[in-house]
This record gives structure tokens, sequence and C-alpha cells, in this order.
């Protein structure tokens, strides 16, 4: 289960006098292995940062595969594979394969240049908001394996964005147009969305923006290993009262090891 104090600091991005209970997930109807209640002032609230250090701070920028359920993946292998996530400080950690369906690529972490990371950040958060109502439409099809990036800047916005199109692109077999996920029979990436609906090319578009300037600041170099554990956390909307399950990853590597050698 989640340590307490991390669900708290996490809590505390929302309600600064945040008291966060996490409480056993016992519904044998539900689905979610290891899940978990989260309270805040005993109000479920969503959590805003699915990534965390191993002292509790949230990641800025992150993104991470969902596998499709259809899958078939032994009974412990985990759903979600992080493959990166940046600290506003510049920190980050990364995977060896970003584009992976069935095991955890080895993780990697280093530094980038704080204020190149800033400057990149705050620009891709001008765009999202700009943009924010096309890019929270999600594109991918039920029970399909997809890929998510999520940028908060830890008060006022928070936006995930999601598609199947780059990892389903990467595998030699299928490509991803705007009628759905096709056997790819040699056809070129490129040639294919040229010819697809606007809307799923301003789709594209829209996730190259971000997605570009982040691969540009991504560091060449590995200074350490780092390992990442998840928990899957199931929060409700509190004008909506859903559940929704989200995981929560806290990843932990030599800081001191990374910070002297940067």
């Amino acid at each position: 289960m989640l340590n307490a104090r991390i669900l708290a600091m996490l809590g505390l991005v929302v309600l600064p006098t945040a008291n966060v209970i996490a409480e056993e997930h016992e519904d044998a109807n539900k689905k979610t292995r290891d899940g978990v209640h989260v309270y805040v002032d005993e109000a479920p609230v969503k959590l805003p940062v699915p990534v965390v250090d191993q002292e509790g701070n949230p990641a800025a920028l992150i993104s991470y595969n969902v596998l499709s359920s259809k899958l078939n993946l032994p009974e412990d292998a985990p759903r979600y594979l992080l493959n990166f996530a940046f600290w506003d400080d510049g920190r980050v950690v990364f995977a060896g394969d970003r584009y992976r369906f069935y095991s955890e690529a080895p993780l990697y972490a280093s530094q980038v240049d704080e204020l190149r990371f800033n400057e990149m950040f705050s620009g891709l958060l001008d765009f999202a908001e700009e943009n924010e109502a096309a890019l929270e439409e999600p594109w991918f099809a039920p029970d399909a394996s997809y890929q998510v990036m999520h940028l908060d800047n830890g008060s006022t916005l928070g936006i995930q964005v999601r598609s199947w199109h780059e990892l389903h692109n990467s595998r030699t077999n299928t490509i991803v147009t705007d009628h759905g996920l096709e056997p790819r029979n040699n056809r070129d990436t490129q040639a294919v969305l040229n010819a697809s609906a606007p809307k799923f090319q301003r789709f594209t578009a829209n996730w190259n923006a971000l997605s570009n300037p982040i691969d540009k600041l991504m560091p060449d170099e590995i200074i350490g290993a780092a390992e990442v554990e998840y928990e899957l956390v199931e929060v409700e909307e509190p004008e909506e009262g859903e559940a929704e399950v989200i995981p929560v990853f806290i990843v932990s590597w030599d800081q001191n090891q990374v910070a002297a050698q940067y």
C-alpha cells in the first residue's frame, strides 16, 4: 500500500490542510488489485500527479503506457509502464524503451539543465492551456493499449493527453488510422496520416507539439539506474460519485550520485 506520507503530500497539491486516509479496498465486485480509497478531509478527491520520487515530491511532466486488459500477460505483470518523468529542478528518469507492450524496460536516472527544462515546460503548459479541450479528448479504442502524457504545474493546470498512435505505429505490423488500428501492409505512416481526416491530423499535430520538445531535451547521458513501484489508487469525483482507478508510480534512485556526476 502507498506510504501514508506520500499520499498526504499528493493531497497537499490540492488542499494545503489535507488529512488523507487510505483504506484497503475490499469490494469483491471490483477488479482493482491493491486498490485504495483516498479521502481528503473526508471527501474523496482525484490525485493530481501520478508520479512521485522517494521523498514524495510530484513530477511535473510524465509519460506512461497503459496496457490492454486483453493482452495475455502474467497475472502479476504491470499494466502501467513508466516512460519518463521530469521534476521541475531538472531531475529526470526515463525508460530504455518507451514503446513496449509486454515487460518493464530498464529505468535510468539523469539530470537536465533546470532553466532549459522550465523554459520548455512553460511553453508546453501555454500550448496545452490554449488547446486543452482538443488535447484532453482521448484517441484510442476501448480495451486498447495506449500512451499517456501528463503535464501538471502543481496548482492551476493539469492535463492528460492520451493516444494509441505512437505506441502502435512503432510496430512493423500495425498502423493507426482515423478509422482505428489496422494491419500495416507496408503502408507509410506519414502517407496514412496525410490521407486521414482533418480531426486526426490536428490531434497528432498537437501531440507532436508536446512530444517533440521533450524528445529534444531528453538526456543522452545515463548517470544512474532507477527503480519504480506502482500502486493502483481508486478515487472518486466528488460531483459524480464515480470511482476511477489511476496508477501512482513511486520512483527511487541514488540522487547523490546523479548530482555529483552532473
